[in-house]
Order: structure tokens, then C-alpha cells, then sequence
């Protein structure tokens, strides 16, 4: 967390800005290294869930250090994948919406 000292002569909105630009710069190179590693990029991938992953990882491990937010990552990813494996509802929590994009492509006309 970043105070504001005024005697200090710390700019805390320039330390702000460089935060942001920086954060900005690293969703800019995962855009490209998931659009990448798809090849095909759809608005069907844009949807709440992949933001909600992140928040409930976040909250999991807590958000106030480094390893919180690497932890909780770590046990939701477990979670979602080999933690609900064996369980009746399991294709509800490792659901790739593009399978039903496939499915549908290889039926043809009804």
C-alpha cells in the first residue's frame, strides 16, 4: 500500500500511473500469449468467468502479500481440476464452452 508523505517528495500519483501502465502492459502480453496459444480468439471466450477465476483465487489466499493470491491460484486450479474429477458434476466445473461449438458443428442442418 503506498502512503502519501508529503515531505517526502514522492509522487504518488506518478507511482500510481506506473502501476497501472505497467499491470496494463502485462494483460496486454497474456492477451497476446492466450490469443496466441488458441488460434482462433471468439467473443464466446469473453465472458465473466474468467475474471471471476481470478477474484475467487484472490479471495481464497487472501490479497494483502505475493503468496496469498498464489496460493489460492494454485488450490483453485486443483480444485477445479483434479479436486472435482470423481465427482457426479464434474463436467459443470471443467466445461470448455468451445465443446459445445464443436458438437454443434458436426451435426449439420436439423
Amino acid at each position: 500500500m503506498i502512503r502519501y508523505y508529503p515531505n517526502e517528495g514522492v509522487s504518488v500519483t506518478g507511482i500510481h500511473t506506473v502501476a497501472f501502465c505497467v499491470a496494463g502492459c502485462f494483460a496486454g502480453i497474456a492477451g497476446a500469449l492466450f490469443a496466441q496459444q488458441q488460434t482462433t480468439v471468439s467473443s464466446s471466450l469473453l465472458n465473466w468467468s474468467f475474471s471471476g477465476d481470478v477474484v475467487v483465487m484472490c479471495l481464497v489466499g487472501g490479497m494483502y502479500s505475493f503468496w496469498g493470491p498464489t496460493l489460492g491460484a494454485a488450490l483453485y486450479t486443483w480444485l477445479t481440476t483434479a479436486g472435482f474429477a470423481g465427482s457426479a458434476n464434474a463436467n459443470l466445473y471443467n466445461a470448455d464452452p468451445r465443446d459445445a461449438a464443436r458438437e454443434d458443428r458436426g451435426r449439420g442442418p436439423a
